[in-house]
């Protein structure tokens, strides 16, 4: 079973790193004292894989650790349309869609086509026109948008070139 050389906590076996110290889990606890009395871990090499896995491991969780708390933040305010108006803060699901105008367009198309052949095959009444008319008007301006967005890509090409 391994053990953590600094808290001395013990593992299930198939873990190989501390959950709380981000440390090497060792298999006995005797073989970490009798290296320590051995060596000097501040200017051996095991102070430095320590050093160099500790600072690999932190870069990883800090990020995974900013994911979580913009997921969490966006999940909160969600439903609060003025939370994110006029804060240059957009949640990161819509802004990842400026990345691929392509989809912008297809989603624009898909909506906009769903509203068209809604009213088209259904009898025509004041409620389904307003129903459809936000999927309608959601679809354009995801259509132009699209396209502006690859206008303006293509417009940077040309000019760094």
């Amino acid at each position: 079973m391994p053990w953590c050389p600094k808290c001395k906590l013990k593992y299930r076996s198939g873990f190989d790193i501390c959950n709380d110290c981000k440390v090497k889990l060792v298999d006995d606890l005797q073989e970490v004292s009798d290296d320590l009395e051995d060596k000097d871990i501040h200017k051996g090499d095991y102070f430095d894989d320590y050093k160099n896995l500790e600072e690999d491991f932190s870069e990883e969780l800090n990020e995974f650790e900013e994911e979580v708390q913009s997921l969490q933040e966006w999940q909160k305010h969600q439903y609060d349309p003025g939370y994110y108006i006029g804060t240059g803060r957009i949640p990161k699901p819509v802004a990842a869609l400026s990345h691929f105008p392509s989809l912008l367009i297809g989603f624009g198309i898909i909506l906009t086509g769903y509203s068209i052949l809604n009213v088209a095959l259904n009898n025509i009444s004041l409620n389904l026109i307003l129903a459809n008319v936000i999927p309608l008007l959601l679809g354009i301006v995801l259509v132009i948008g699209g396209v502006q967005r690859i206008m303006l890509n293509h417009k940077n090409k040309e000019e760094t070139e």
